[in-house]
């Protein structure tokens, strides 16, 4: 009884080792094609990296050839253009050399001189009376024989200006004439402003020339003028003009500004060489 027990468990395990057996044969036969596989793809791998490497080593030589034919060029550029330069620094240094201080400036006098005399002196021209004597703003200027210019311009001689017929004004406060001013010279007796005005006109109208605008009085009753050219504020406190706009004048501060009004009642300065009076 005991006998047939053991041979059982004897053939039992006989079984249990051939099922390890196989099983052992199983796993070393899927090792093995694990291993080809992985051999093959190692091969691939290898085959792929050779590949790329030699793309890699192919790009790094010509971007190697590109830099170095690139820099040679620029070395070669700048080695003649220094040449050039170098010349031509050795050109300006040779003119350098052959330039005079002294002989420069005698050359720009010879060509540019004007003479040797000095100015006429400034004196003193009394234009209303012929036999007045000139006289001399420094007293150093009088002893200047051979360039004093001496004499009065009878042109501007107020006796030999022309008769200018002037119309008396007429007084707005009462609507009454003025007294008559008479007609015989510039001298006549009218309103101030407009005496000074005929006489300047006058005096200017025998040279040629246009009277310069005249400037209010201060202290005068307020008066229109006329904007000539556009002017820009350059301030808070100043007007813009535009050209043939009319403006209220409220004050002359001097014979450059002025205060004054727009139409729309805006108060500020503006230059009284812009405008002229109505």
């Amino acid at each position: 009884m005991k006998s047939s027990q053991k041979q059982k468990q004897i053939e039992d395990a006989q079984k249990k080792a051939d099922s390890a057996k196989q099983n052992c044969q199983k796993c070393d036969l899927q090792y093995q094609d694990s291993v080809k596989v992985l051999d093959e793809a190692r091969i691939m791998w290898e085959r792929e990296m050779e590949i790329c490497c030699n793309v890699f080593q192919e790009l790094e030589r010509e971007r190697i050839t590109f830099l170095r034919g690139t820099l040679w060029r620029y070395s070669n550029l700048n080695s003649q253009l220094a040449v050039e330069i170098d010349n031509l620094y050795e050109k300006m240094r040779m003119q350098l050399e052959k330039c005079d201080p002294e002989l420069d400036n005698n050359t720009f006098v010879e060509s540019r001189k004007t003479g040797q005399e000095r100015p006429a002196p400034i004196v003193y021209e009394n234009y209303y009376e012929k036999s007045a004597a000139p006289v001399f703003a420094d007293k150093k200027a009088s002893s200047m024989g051979s360039n004093k210019v001496s004499g009065p311009i009878s042109s501007f001689s107020a006796r030999e200006l022309p008769e200018i017929p002037v119309t008396p004004p007429t007084d707005r406060r009462t609507d009454n004439p003025a007294p008559p001013a008479s007609v015989g010279g510039v001298y006549s007796t009218v309103d101030d402003a407009k005496s000074d005005s005929i006489l300047s006109q006058t005096e200017y109208a025998l040279v040629g020339a246009t009277a310069p605008t005249p400037i209010p009085k201060p202290g005068s009753r307020t008066r229109l003028v006329r904007v000539e050219y556009d002017y820009v504020a350059q301030g808070g406190q100043e007007l813009t003009l535009r050209e043939g706009d009319e403006i209220e004048v409220v004050d002359m501060e001097d014979d450059t500004w002025w205060r004054g009004r727009l139409k729309d009642g805006t108060e500020g300065m503006f230059p009284g060489t812009f405008v002229s009076l109505l």
